[in-house]
């Protein structure tokens, strides 16, 4: 044995030794600069995608809030490429909603009792019968 722990090496397999390790530590050094260059180019997609989003949401109108109730004014746009074009702020109406309402439809049915339901089934032709059974109400057709 030798003095690192190992087995006596010839000179050829101490050469092959040193050649394993240097191909050994090549390797790790790209697999090392693979990684980083992957992180690299992650790190570069985000920042991208955050200055697109940041750059696509500033050139978006931004939604104006309007007081309550608005006179109408109307301004003359003075460019040179839509000329003739007016802009006018619309007024807000407060009672918007209740002008525009459906209103509500009286319901179409009605409730009935027991008699009730037994005699118009009777008159209608189709004589039943009520049976309760363990708290339940049971129609009997004959």
């Amino acid at each position: 044995m030798n003095s690192d722990g190992g087995v006596f090496l010839t000179q050829e397999g101490l050469q092959r030794r040193e050649q394993i390790a240097a191909m050994a530590r090549a390797a790790a050094r790209a697999r090392r600069r693979r990684r980083v260059q992957v992180r690299m180019i992650s790190v570069s997609a985000a920042v991208a995608v955050c200055a697109f989003t940041a750059v696509t949401l500033n050139d978006r109108p931004r939604r104006v809030t309007m007081p309550g109730y608005l006179p109408h004014v109307a301004v003359r746009n003075s460019s040179p490429r839509a000329p003739g074009v007016i802009v006018a702020r619309i007024e807000t109406d407060p009672n918007i909603t209740t002008r525009l309402a459906i209103p509500r439809q009286p319901p179409r049915w009605r409730v009935v009792g027991d008699d009730d339901l037994l005699q118009t089934l009777t008159e209608a032709g189709h004589p039943a019968g009520l049976v309760r059974m363990n708290g339940q109400a049971m129609l009997l057709v004959r």
